[in-house]
């Protein structure tokens, strides 16, 4: 391989390495992102560790959200954390939940009122189009042939929300969160397992490059073990200490690999 060609093949590996960073990077908001990538531009061993992990099909949001749910998820309870996000406190977001629920069940009202013969909302949109300004404002992201559809389940849709609003963000998180320091060791292990799931093995130095940027990027939280032999020893005792639950999150991860793996077949098959 001649110069010309060497340095044609760096350039695409470094490409592709920048989209695969690029990926995990995207799930972190922008401050957190600029330190990420400041981590792993000091430490290129770990950033082609991370690559790794995207090629071999590992998914940018769970690896990230899980990975900054071990390291920042106990550092305030979660009443406080929900306020901080949000804006609001549980009492505002309980009331949105209602208002919300309602809402639901009026659509559904407002879906089932028929004029004379069965003739709905959602009927006229199925042999009508969705009309000129619709068309103009939706069609790009909702095609008007799936407005009947989608207008149809927006009740079931708003009622769902309104169940995880009344528990912002999601009511298993919060039931994890009650119990001190059970929650970190949980979503450690939910990590652990879906790298292990994906790779067919718990590759102990990519795990560890995941953790030491996403601690890095999120301000170094205390009381947080990045090294890898840590990282293991935590794993282990969750497992001995909780087999039931260690089964739930391979059972879990096992559904979750397979759903993607659904996913992007399909998505292959749309794009021939």
């Amino acid at each position: 391989m001649n110069a010309e060609s060497r340095a044609s093949v760096r350039t695409a590996s470094e490409e592709s390495a920048k989209i695969s960073i690029e990926r995990f990077a995207a799930q972190l908001r922008k401050p957190e992102a600029v330190l990420f990538w400041e981590y792993l531009d000091d430490n290129p061993s770990e950033k082609q560790m991370l690559t790794g992990l995207y090629q071999a099909g590992c998914d940018p949001l769970t690896v990230m959200t899980l990975a900054v749910l071990y390291c920042n998820g106990e550092d305030l309870g979660v009443t406080e954390t929900a306020k901080r996000a949000t804006g609001y406190s549980a009492q505002q977001l309980a009331s949105f939940s209602e208002r919300l629920l309602q809402a639901a069940k009026d659509i559904q009202a407002l879906n089932e009122a028929a004029m004379l013969g069965g003739v709905t909302l959602w009927k006229l949109i199925r042999v009508l189009g969705g009309g000129e300004l619709l068309e103009k404002t939706l069609a790009p992201v909702l095609p008007s042939e799936q407005l009947d559809f989608e207008f149809t389940r927006l009740p079931v849709i708003l009622a769902a929300y309104s169940v995880f609003l009344k528990g912002w963000p999601h009511p298993t998180y919060r039931a994890l969160m009650s119990e001190r320091n059970l929650g970190r060791k949980f979503f450690l292990a939910e990590f652990v397992v879906y790298i292990e799931t994906i790779l067919g093995h718990a590759d102990w130095s990519g795990i560890g490059a995941v953790i030491a940027a996403v601690h890095f990027a999120l301000g170094k939280p205390q009381a947080v073990r990045t090294d890898t032999e840590s990282l293991r020893s935590a794993v282990e005792a969750f497992h001995t200490q909780n087999p039931g639950v260690y089964a739930d999150i391979k059972k879990w991860a096992e559904t979750a690999v397979g759903s993607r793996v659904r996913n992007t077949a399909e998505k292959g098959r749309r794009a021939t």
